[in-house]
């Protein structure tokens, strides 16, 4: 079945609210939606239907989840084997309301930032997209509808319990430290340079790998070690104590006051969803463009184009997608590249997935059937030569527009924000030539047509995740390698402009 322009918007816009790239959206439609949990029922399910629900997701995931293998080599613990701790948890929960936040943790545990509770103020809208296709008017069935209500203000409460609070000093990772910025109380106190060494005493690059369960833990492919983009209460406690020196080696311990304020994502992009500029010394031109969603894209397109044209006889043109959390293929391929290439570009992509039958099911009614011989490939991750997968085709044709005449050099932008969609225009300029890369390594998981989604079959919460183990022309997990740049550049924290003008600065 094809999609609607209407379901697809509705899929792409409900997705990306998953990914931390913009929680703006999550803390406006909660805003909206704002009840207090004492004005809620009392808890319509027990130990035993959560443990039921629990267990139904486990088997899910042990059966679907394309990156189970994966995330055991990156982050260093095999998710099934935390079975035994979420159900002691889970035996011991007093309310509906903790039931949902242990599935909230053993989600995050999951660590992929397509994976993730649908929000059940959704399932109406979903109910009514997808009533005549299956499976998805399987899972978004009249009694997933019936029970949003009820489960609505529960999700709600979890996630400002998990996500609501920062620490009074602002601790991000920037280039292989945890750093304080923009705090100069802090600074007067102690001195500048300020970094923070230990948590409660142990090192902090052994402490992170254990906040699966709280956050999101990237990777630094630079210093081979996972990282937190930022340091919150979710990860160590309101009481934790941190170690912290300043740039003449001096050290102090101190627990930082924590307030009530929103805490996924760190990093600050420009506002504006497109944005274009021009050097005339250098003969150079810019754009910017802040996600690849075409309801939001559509109505630049002829700005965009209309800038194209002013830039033709240019020698180079910088296209700047740092923090774009993705969207659809369809958005990059009409608007950036179909008008820029002189002739048909082939992009070669490959779909890794789980052959049980659930997601063969989601696989079909997507057209996903052209399988690939596993022998094609001179590497393949080692999991995907068992017989837990199938690979199929996802190769994209891209035929120019001819509608503009520019000749001069691209260059792309990038940084770990860049994601989904938004990895898949990184993969395609590394595969094709289409541009230059400079910046950050990429944020990954880039290949993939469709979410697969479960209901639980107790409390009918939805539970999406990746439905593939997307594959480049190498047969490299995108999601693992994700794509390195052709020169590396590592700004410093939220400085949007530094990278702009070393590229500048390299050009002849």
């Amino acid at each position: 079945m094809q999609l609607s322009k209407k379901a697809l918007t509705t899929i792409i816009s409900v997705f990306l609210i998953g990914i931390v790239a913009i929680p703006s959206t999550i803390f406006v439609l909660f805003e909206l939606n704002k009840t207090n949990k004492t004005n809620n029922p009392s808890s319509i399910m027990g130990v035993d239907e959560w443990l039921e629900d629990f267990n139904s997701f486990y088997e899910f995931i042990e059966d679907n989840y394309p990156y189970l293998w994966l995330k055991n080599r990156t982050h260093g613990y095999n998710w099934l084997d935390l079975k035994s701790v979420y159900e002691d948890r889970i035996k011991t929960a007093n309310s509906d309301e903790e039931f949902l936040s242990i599935i909230f943790d053993a989600v995050q545990a999951l660590q992929n930032r397509h994976t993730q509770i649908e929000y059940p103020g959704n399932m109406a809208q979903f109910h009514s997209d997808f009533e005549n296709w299956y499976p998805l008017n399987e899972v978004f069935s009249n009694e997933v509808v019936e029970l949003s209500d009820y489960w609505e203000p529960l999700f709600i409460n979890c996630y400002r319990t998990k996500y609501r609070e920062t620490y009074e000093a602002l601790i991000v990772y920037d280039r292989g430290n945890y750093v304080i910025v923009n705090n100069e109380h802090l600074e007067q106190l102690y001195g500048t340079g300020l970094k923070v060494t230990k948590v409660d005493g142990e090192l902090i690059d052994e402490v992170v790998k254990d906040c699966y369960n709280q956050d999101y833990l990237d990777w630094d492919f630079q210093r081979n070690k996972q990282y937190l983009w930022m340091i919150s209460p979710r990860d160590f406690g309101q009481n934790a104590e941190f170690t912290i020196r300043n740039s003449t080696g001096y050290e102090i311990n101190i627990t930082f006051e924590t307030i009530s304020e929103y805490s996924l994502s760190p990093y600050i992009y420009p506002e504006d969803m497109i944005n274009t500029q021009i050097w005339e010394d250098k003969n150079a031109s810019y754009i910017y463009i802040k996600n690849f969603v075409n309801e939001y894209l559509d109505p630049y397109t002829e700005d965009i184009l209309n800038f194209y044209h002013q830039i033709e006889d240019y020698n180079y043109l910088i296209i700047d997608i740092r923090g774009n959390p993705g969207g659809n293929y369809a958005a990059w391929m009409n608007t950036i590249v179909k008008p820029l290439i002189k002739s048909q570009k082939v992009f070669e992509l490959y779909l890794a997935y789980r052959t049980d039958d659930y997601s063969d099911a989601f696989r079909e009614s997507m057209g996903i059937t052209s399988q690939v011989s596993k022998s094609s490939f001179s590497y393949l991750p080692p999991e995907v030569y068992s017989d837990e997968f199938e690979i199929y085709d996802y190769q994209h044709t891209i035929t120019p527009t001819y509608e503009v005449n520019f000749n001069g050099e691209i260059i792309l932008l990038t940084d770990n924000f860049v994601y989904s969609a938004a990895e898949g225009f990184t993969l395609f300029c590394k595969q094709t030539g289409f541009a230059t890369i400079y910046g950050t390594t990429s944020g990954g998981d880039g290949i993939m047509e469709f979410p697969t989604y479960y209901t639980l079959p107790n409390s009918k919460l939805v539970i999406c995740i990746s439905s593939a183990l997307g594959l480049d022309h190498t047969g490299h997990a995108s999601e693992e390698v994700r794509t390195q740049p052709d020169f590396y550049y590592e700004s410093s924290f939220n400085n949007h402009t530094e990278l702009v003008d070393y590229v500048l600065a390299s050009l002849p």
